[in-house]
């Protein structure tokens, strides 16, 4: 049952395309001169004077048309200068040789590291290569400069290749581990798409692209760079791949090294120094948290102490893995968490308070902790477009927005859309001081050129404040993104009728039981009815139908996931046989879960159903789940929370799942 799975683990734990030195430079490191070539035109033929006395002349021979370049001819002019990148956690990429001694890769590429391995086509290896510039939100990175024979590419215009017309990529294949030489792959421009916001085009194109060929180039059929590639689009959404247009590029490669200030480029580094063993850190509201970086070999054991904390602490690696994670919840004691690293190279250190009030945190570990500083967090927007940056995989960034006070009208309809070509993050506005208490969440209620984005439409009074959070959600980052915030009068109102999620009433009736006032849920399709507890607050619009979690500040955690049993041929089962099948989905996803107990029970309507107890590996979170299937319908209902809280709540959480309701069937 995968929606049962996420339903489980949820509650538990927080679970892009991916040399001997250089010699150094007698003279001031050079800058990259990027020019762009324009594309040949022939010289017009002249026209022969007539003879004085025409006479039958022999018709002349035909100029010749020089011979398209076949892909033999492509790769040998091309291939030398596409090289190898490997990381020092063994993920690579691709980059190509340009003017000026640099390599032009993405910036995924080469993210979290500032050094390096590039392996030319000829055998030459650089290791511990810089990474001498980067602009993230374009996803465009600099590694050099170095001293080679090598003849440099040159980046050409080809916006103006007729859509339909043959293209290539040259790189490396994520199979590709030695990098002893590049592959080529053969498509077509299928057509153009516009980033205008960042003023990027990109070449969308059916040629094979891999994973380890981001920062690859892409080759017109004249044996011309026009491209950089860096996205893949899976086969469900079609297959194909999109790459950075070089006429857009060569501006970019100037801003990144003479005008770093220009606002157009956000070059973000992950800091390698200035560490210390404990930090005292103020998280000023909900949901705020603190990030700090550990720079440790592969193997090295971290342990991290944080005292006190009503939140949540979580350790994630650079490819977005949550490898341990600890829940507070009125532990005046504090959390604690320890293991190893798995990759080599920066690990993330992520605290997130469940506080609506500021909280003091001192934060305490056995290896040295730098602090990540995220720009970001907390900036001031009005009306316009704002460019911004994950800084770590599932990072999330909040704004500040104030209604502009010249509004035409007392209150005004207000639009907040995020659009960016990387993935699809979760957009959440609410009201300053209040995130989560009444808020509105999406992921892809509306299109744009690259596909889904989220957008928010609600109504904001003069000088109102809202909190606009936008979360990497499947934990793809970094990447760039573009906020945009306008309003309905003389600002694109024509906008407004594009879909969005319109700003809901979260009212819903309230009921009293022994255990204090509780809320009903109803699903959206009307199929579930459930009775929790009122300070349990929707916290995660999941990018999955049919799940919701909701979360209170005293760290307990809510999910309920449905899903059609047909759709994964398990209508046929029993009810024993389905929980059986769920429970083995769960451990295959994460053997770390602990069942503790498993029993029969019924609720209060007469549903049957199977109740399961169960604990995360480090014993500091506990939950039950109750599964039931009916009329069609598989149904899975966990509550969890603080080990130390567990046992004290276990007897609301029993008689809430006992006002479980399936109020339609599947047809």
């Amino acid at each position: 049952m995968s929606r049962a799975v996420v339903a489980l683990l949820a509650t538990l734990l927080r679970t892009c395309l991916a040399c001997d030195p250089p010699a150094a430079p007698s003279s001031p490191t050079p800058e990259p001169t990027v020019t762009i070539a324009a594309t040949a035109t022939s010289e017009p033929t002249a026209v022969p004077s007539p003879s004085p006395t025409p006479q039958p002349t022999a018709t002349p021979a035909p100029t010749a048309t020089p011979a398209p370049l076949t892909s033999s001819q492509i790769y040998a002019k091309v291939s030398p200068a596409v090289v190898f990148i490997q990381t020092p956690s063994r993920t690579t990429g691709s980059g190509v040789l340009i003017e000026g001694g640099y390599v032009l890769t993405n910036a995924h590429v080469v993210w979290p590291f500032n050094r390096v391995t590039v392996t030319f086509p000829n055998g030459k290896k650089f290791e511990d290569a810089p990474v001498f510039k980067q602009d993230s939100v374009a996803d465009l990175a600099l590694v050099g400069p170095f001293v080679t024979e090598v003849t440099p590419l040159v980046l050409v215009n080809g916006e103006q290749e007729a859509v339909g017309s043959d293209s290539f990529l040259v790189g490396y294949p994520g199979d590709n581990i030695s990098g002893s030489a590049p592959t080529i792959s053969r498509g077509l421009i299928s057509r153009l798409r516009e980033w205008g916001d960042m003023g990027m085009t990109y070449f969308q194109t059916d040629a094979s692209l891999a994973g380890g060929q981001s920062g690859g180039a892409l080759v017109s059929r004249d044996g011309d760079l026009i491209g950089i590639s860096g996205l893949r689009i899976s086969q469900e959404k079609g297959g194909y791949g999109l790459a950075a247009s070089a006429y857009d590029i060569a501006p970019r490669i100037a801003m990144m090294t003479v005008a770093l200030s220009h606002s157009s480029v956000i070059s973000r580094r992950v800091p390698e120094e200035g560490g210390r063993k404990t930090h005292e850190v103020e998280l000023a509201r909900q949901f705020d948290s603190a990030v700090f970086v550990v720079n440790e070999v592969r193997n090295t054991t971290v342990r991290v102490d944080v005292s006190p904390t009503e939140g949540v602490v979580h350790f994630i690696d650079s490819q977005g893995r949550n490898l341990f994670g600890a829940s507070g919840g009125n532990n005046t004691s504090g959390s604690s968490l320890e293991g190893k690293t798995q990759l080599e190279g920066p690990h993330f250190v992520r605290l997130i308070t469940l506080l609506t009030q500021p909280e003091t945190v001192t934060i305490t570990g056995n290896v040295d902790l730098i602090p990540l500083e995220d720009p970001d967090d907390g900036q001031s927007i009005t009306l316009g477009d704002y460019r911004a940056f994950f800084d770590y995989p599932s990072d999330t960034d909040y704004f500040i927005f104030k209604v502009p006070d010249e509004l035409p009208e007392e209150e005004m309809m207000v639009r907040v859309e995020v659009e960016t070509p990387y993935s699809t993050p979760q957009l959440s506005v609410g009201p300053a001081g209040r995130i989560y208490d009444r808020y509105y969440q999406d992921f892809d209620s509306a299109e744009w050129e690259f596909g889904p984005k989220p957008a928010i439409t609600f109504m904001g009074k003069r000088s109102e404040r809202f909190v606009v959070a936008v979360t990497d959600a499947f934990g793809d980052g970094p990447f760039g993104y573009v906020v945009k915030v306008y309003w309905t009068v003389n600002i694109n109102e024509e906008a407004l009728s594009r879909p969005s999620i319109a700003a809901p009433s979260l009212e819903s009736e309230i009921v009293d039981s022994p255990f204090g006032p509780m809320r009903y849920f109803l699903s959206e399709d009307g199929t579930v009815a459930v009775q929790h507890p009122v300070d349990l607050r929707i916290l995660n619009d999941l990018p999955i139908a049919g799940v919701e979690v909701f979360l209170s500040e005293n760290g307990t955690v809510l999910t309920i996931a449905e899903e059609k049993l047909a759709d994964r041929g398990r209508e046929a089962m029993s009810l024993e046989q389905y929980a059986n099948a769920a429970m083995i989905d769960a451990q295959q996803v994460d053997p770390s879960v602990r069942l503790l107990t498993r029993k029969q029970a019924t609720t209060n309507k007469g549903l049957p159903g199977e109740l399961i107890e169960f604990s995360s590996r480090d014993g500091q979170a506990q939950g039950i789940t109750l599964i039931v299937k009916d009329g069609g319908l598989g149904v899975a209902i966990t509550y969890s929370a603080p080990a130390a809280r567990f046992k004290d709540l276990l007897p609301m959480f029993e008689y809430a799942l006992a006002t479980l309701e399936l109020t339609a069937r599947v047809p």
